[in-house]
């Protein structure tokens, strides 16, 4: 997309601005529990139209027009999504590789070249203090966070070891990680964060 089509769009945002602004008020005003401002989703959703110009098919103000309730829609659909994700716990307890995951932390952990010796210090503390939140654990939380993070088992191993269901599983370790986190306090957050 060329500069002069980058100013058409900056136009159409910019006089169709108060137009977006009040379409996701209206969507954000039903929503009682909302922590986030209309006027950062606006935002947002201008970065995203920038960056998606070239997408742009037509350079007509209706078809512009459009678009951006689009994106301005799917900017504000994903905020929520996002905001939602975080008050369960993170960004996505099924991801295994998810930032601030027991695994994520399990690996970054492992890695033992650490370049100073404070480094190597917060290792062993983080792990410590993992090791006393599992160790708190019931017993079955306890078997199965040890074979699915630590052994690497598959969800399905461990479900006919425990003779339970993958599903019931997957919740027993969504249980556990929410219980290591309260143990961790508001440390979990800073040792995820590393």
């Amino acid at each position: 997309m060329d500069h002069e089509e980058v100013d058409q769009l900056e136009r159409v945002f910019s006089t169709h601005r108060a137009y977006f602004l009040q379409r996701i008020e209206r969507r954000i005003g039903m929503n009682p529990y909302v922590d986030f401002a209309a006027e950062d989703v606006l935002q947002e959703a201008f970065a995203d139209a920038h960056r998606a110009a070239d997408q742009l098919k037509s350079q007509e103000q209706a078809a512009i027009v459009a678009w951006l309730e689009k994106i301005v829609d799917n900017r504000l659909a994903q905020t929520f999504r996002d905001r939602a994700r975080l008050k369960r716990g993170g960004p996505n307890w099924r991801n295994a590789a998810a930032d601030g995951s027991i695994r994520a932390l399990a690996r970054e952990l492992a890695d033992q070249n650490a370049e100073t010796g404070s480094d190597r210090y917060l290792k062993r503390e983080v792990k410590d203090a993992i090791r006393d939140a599992i160790q708190a654990l019931p017993d079955q939380q306890q078997r199965i966070v040890t074979a699915y993070y630590l052994d690497h088992q598959s969800l399905d191993q461990i479900a006919a070891e425990e003779e339970l269901t993958k599903g019931a599983v997957r919740s027993i370790l969504f249980r556990a990680k929410q219980t290591i986190k309260e143990l961790l306090g508001n440390s979990s957050r800073w040792y995820s964060q590393k």
